[in-house]
C-alpha cells in the first residue's frame, strides 16, 4: 500500500477512537518524524500478530516495551488465546544463578575448534559458538535467542539418534519459552513433548545413528564443565 493511501487509512481509524486512545496513540515514538506521522508511530510500534504475520497490532502500553539497547521483554502471539503477551523475567545476580544450575551454563569464553569435523559436528560447534556469543551479548539474558537456538542443537543431535543430548536441549528451549510466553505458549507445549520423547521427531535418526543413546545415558552429579563439555559434544572439538 502506498504510504499516503496508508496514511489516510490510520487517519481514519484514528477518528474512529475516543481522544484518550487517540492521545495514546500520538504520544508513542516515531523513529520516522520526517514522513507520515501515523504511519512513522505504526510502523514504530507495531507488533506482529503471529510468527510472519502481516498482520500488526499497536498497543497503548506494551509496544512500550525494549526500546533500549538492552532488552528485557519478550512479546508473543498467542495463538490459542488470540492475544498478545509479554513476559518480562528479571535478572539479578539471583537469576543468574538460576539459570546457571537450570541450565548449566558455564559463564565461560568458547574454546578454538582444534581439528576438521563432519558437518553435524561444525552444526553443533557452531550452535555453541552463538550460545555463547548470545551469553556474552545478553548477560546471560537471551531468553528467546535461547530457546531457538536449543531448538536448532536438538535438530542436529536427534538426526543422529542421541535421545539423551536431544531431550536436554529439548528441555532447555522448552524453560526459555515457558519463561517467555508462558507455560500455555504452543511452542513451549511442543517442546515440552520433544523433551519428553525426542523420537517422536520426524528427523529422528534421519542422518545416522553414529551418536545413538538413550535418555537414560544423561551424566548424573557432574560439575557444570563437564556437563557442558558433554552436552556440546566439545571433546569433537
Amino acid at each position: 500500500m502506498p504510504l499516503e493511501q496508508f496514511e489516510k487509512t490510520l487517519a481514519s481509524k484514528l477518528k474512529s477512537l475516543s481522544k484518550v486512545e487517540q492521545r495514546q496513540f500520538l504520544s508513542l515514538h516515531n523513529n520516522f518524524p520526517d514522513k507520515c506521522t501515523f504511519g512513522g508511530i505504526t510502523k514504530t510500534n507495531a507488533l506482529p500478530c503471529g510468527s510472519e504475520s502481516p498482520v500488526g497490532g499497536v498497543y497503548p502500553t506494551i509496544s512500550l516495551i525494549n526500546h533500549s539497547s538492552f532488552p528485557n521483554s519478550h512479546n508473543n502471539w498467542n495463538e490459542a488465546k488470540g492475544q498478545e503477551t509479554i513476559h518480562n523475567p528479571s535478572y539479578p545476580t539471583g537469576r543468574r544463578d538460576h539459570y546457571r544450575q537450570q541450565y548449566r551454563w558455564p559463564f565461560r569464553k568458547a574454546k578454538a575448534p582444534r581439528k576438521r569435523r563432519s558437518t553435524s559436528e561444525a552444526c553443533l560447534r557452531d550452535c555453541y559458538k552463538l550460545f555463547e556469543l548470545l551469553r556474552q551479548e545478553y548477560s546471560g539474558s537471551a531468553g528467546i535467542l535461547v530457546a531457538r537456538l536449543c531448538y536448532d542443537a536438538f535438530q542436529i543431535t536427534v538426526a543422529h539418534a542421541d535421545q539423551a543430548r536431544a531431550s536436554m536441549f529439548a528441555e532447555r528451549a522448552y524453560e526459555a519459552r515457558t519463561a517467555y510466553e508462558g507455560g500455555d505458549s504452543p511452542l513451549a507445549e511442543r517442546m515440552e513433548k520433544l523433551m519428553r520423547n525426542p523420537t517422536s521427531h520426524a528427523s529422528y535418526g534421519s542422518c545416522s545413528t553414529r551418536w545413538k543413546t538413550r535418555k537414560e545415558v544423561i551424566p548424573k552429579d557432574v560439575d557444570v564443565l563437564e556437563f557442558d563439555k558433554w552436552l556440546w559434544r566439545r571433546a569433537d572439538f
